[in-house]
């Protein structure tokens, strides 16, 4: 949906003309050319899944020949009966290159009843009106879509020759239950192709819009083969979650061999204590250890994790819900009156690109205390500003999420997808959110939604030739939930994959300090997961270990300078991680001591190689005193002396080099 809200304060750059540059087209000369404007920016991010560079220019600059240095046109028909130029109605009427015309005005390339002929001959197909008759249903690929009650208006089509011209997609009026009329949607005949509304407007879960996502890739004529792929995200993991939980959902994905994402908020913040008698709660990642060992312990099993905003909600108000972590949003400022009408819905204040930079170091120095690497970002809410939607692609090749986009007068439209979109107008990676979320309670101003409806929303998605199954779930509910939602999915034809592939190191087992004896064997160990192939480098006090290159350090006939602290780094192509330091302590083992007399004697085991200092001393004040330097030979050595009878204590030591 579509609503004039503020200006904007950053785009990316346009693309200049080229001949695999789509031209974007839109009505822009009344007061509503933002609507055009913004829909142009929208179907610009779809093309970024293929990807093709684009660019967008109101359809009143249009010179002759400008469709020429192009691959192909969109037309966005957003104003009734805008007077297109000449040039432009010339150049299509002349054009074999594919031209997109969505919704208004193609009655001025259709001409008058003289050029209608031509027309039909041309394309086999013939416009005949706007009809508001009611159409509120897509058929496509044996699916059925919505289009939203407020876009009333449907371009209508009738095919006058069933040789030239198809009808892929196709809308319907009912009348209680009864289908009472079917016409075109989408109508293709020769290099044209008209599309009845425009698709960018309401679009939901489970509208027209999917159809569309779909026939782009043969508008654009880049095909791509048939491939369902799946995602499931656990959400809000934050350092106050209770850690059973997040193992729990964890657990049962794994048995399904499932990999996962886990958006995580390093810092959870409830400055008003909202949820905690009133009192001020604030906890960071780093300084959570359960909860650093609970995501550990998710990676293991086969989850991956995303950055999710820094602390999820924005200063100590209500922006709009509580101020906690979470539940407000992060990077936009949002607030309703008491009748729940919105009221603000614009940048923060203080938005920047310093402000915006700073929270997301912020936010990555709690990953870089814990030693775990996110592999992706999503913005808490979807959130943001287009400044800062162009921070977030600055710092992460990749996302997952929705976005909200903007035009240069102030307007706003959030977009989903259903499949990965290379690139967006900020440059963002972006990988699809298209299901939802399950929440059986309404919850402020959204509805509930079960699993039946993502796995509704899945199947419709599967139209879409590569179209993703991509939702979230949030551990605390019951996990029969998750349980319904994956399995339902995957007997779609789904398969679940890893949000990413090229995933830098995680350390999860650090190798453990020990305390051994001279001349046994010691084994390090460290467990580590990542892209592979992954490259182990052990160090010694800091210092390489020449060879020691696996994933295992082992140590035989240990001696005393073999006491040191060890650690080891992990590296593949995408990142590097070092271990937490384990100290190995050499001991020598004990003497045994027998008294005959005035006679001590004195022995122990010896390793061949190693020089042994026996020491003793006649009271804890005094000073040791050598009482014999041995070579070790491997047996057991034996010493004896006398002991004064006049001595009230010796003390022995033995120090070996």
């Amino acid at each position: 949906m579509l609503a004039p809200l503020w200006m904007a304060s950053a785009q990316a750059a346009t693309p200049p003309p080229g001949t695999n540059t789509v031209l974007i087209l839109y009505d822009g000369s009344s007061e509503f050319g933002w609507v055009g404007e913004l829909n142009s920016t929208l179907l610009g991010n779809l093309l970024g899944h293929f990807p093709l560079p684009w660019r967008k220019m109101p359809v009143e600059n249009y010179q002759a020949r400008d469709l020429a240095g192009h691959r192909l046109v969109f037309y966005l028909g957003t104003e009734f009966d805008n007077a297109l130029p000449e040039a432009f109605l010339e150049d299509v009427r002349a054009t074999t290159k594919t031209v997109c015309w969505m919704k208004y005005n193609l009655w001025q390339l259709q001409g008058d009843t003289n050029s209608l002929p031509a027309f039909e001959a041309k394309y086999g197909f013939r416009f005949q009106f706007m009809d508001a008759g009611g159409f509120t249903n897509v058929a496509y690929k044996g699916e059925t879509f919505s289009r939203h009650p407020d876009e009333i208006e449907l371009g209508r089509t009738t095919i006058v020759n069933d040789a030239l011209a198809s009808a892929p997609a196709t809308a319907s009026r009912r009348e209680g239950s009864n289908v009472v009329e079917v016409i075109p949607y989408v109508v293709r005949g020769s290099n044209l192709w008209y599309v009845g509304d425009v698709p960018f407007t309401y679009i939901s879960e489970e509208d027209r819009y999917l159809a569309f996502a779909d026939l782009l890739h043969d508008i654009v004529g880049i095909d791509h083969p048939e491939n369902h792929r799946a995602i499931i995200r656990l959400e809000d993991v934050d350092p106050v979650y209770p850690t059973e939980l997040l193992r729990a959902a964890a657990d049962y994905l794994h048995s399904q061999h499932i990999s996962f994402a886990v958006a995580v908020v390093p810092v959870y913040a409830d400055p008003l204590g909202y949820y905690n008698d009133g009192q001020p709660e604030r906890v960071e990642m780093a300084h959570a250890p359960r909860f650093v060992e609970a995501l550990r312990y998710m990676i293991g099993r086969g989850g991956q994790l995303v950055m999710h905003g820094y602390t999820h909600q924005y200063d100590d108000v209500l922006n709009p819900f509580t101020g906690v972590t979470g539940d407000d949003y992060e990077f936009f400022r949002v607030t309703y009156d008491a009748q729940t009408n919105l009221v603000d819905f614009m940048p923060l204040p203080e938005d920047s690109r310093q402000w915006a930079q700073g929270r997301i170091r912020a936010g990555l120095h709690q990953f870089e205390q814990a030693r775990l690497t996110p592999v992706a970002w999503e913005t808490p809410h979807y959130g943001a500003s287009a400044l800062d939607y162009l921070v977030f692609a600055e710092t992460f090749p990749l996302t997952i999420q929705r976005a909200l986009y903007f035009d240069a007068a102030g307007h706003v439209a959030g977009q989903f997808f259903p499949y990965v979109i290379e690139r967006d107008v900020y440059g963002q990676k972006i990988m699809p959110e298209n299901l939802g979320n399950v929440d059986p309670e309404q919850w402020s101003l959204y509805p509930p939604r079960l699993p039946q409806d993502l796995i509704r929303a899945a199947r419709k998605n599967r139209v879409v030739r590569d179209g993703w199954a991509s939702g979230f779930f949030h551990p605390y509910l019951d996990l029969t939930y998750l349980m319904e939602v994956v399995e339902g999915v995957k007997a779609l034809g789904y398969t679940y994959v890893p949000l990413s592939d090229t995933v830098a190191p995680t350390i999860l087992a650090d190798p453990a300090g020990t305390n051994t004896l001279i001349g046994e064997t010691v084994a390090f160990r460290v467990e580590a997961v990542g892209t592979e192939p992954l490259r182990y480098q052990w160090l010694r006090n800091g210092w390489v270990i020449a060879g020691a290159t696996n994933q295992t350090l082992t140590l035989t006939e240990v001696r005393p300078d073999d006491a040191a602290v060890y650690t080891v780094g992990v590296t593949n192509a995408f990142g590097s991680t070092t271990s937490a330091a384990a100290q190995l302590i050499v001991s020598v083992p004990a003497m045994e001591i027998s008294l005959d007399n005035s006679v001590v004697t004195l022995s122990f085991p010896t390793v061949t190689g190693v020089v042994y200092i026996l020491e003793s001393k006649n009271s804890l004040a005094s000073d040791w005193a050598t009482l014999r330097t041995l070579a070790g030979t491997g047996d057991t050595a034996v010493v004896t002396g006398s002991v004064a009878t006049n001595n009230a204590m010796r003390l022995y030591r033995l120090r070996a080099q």
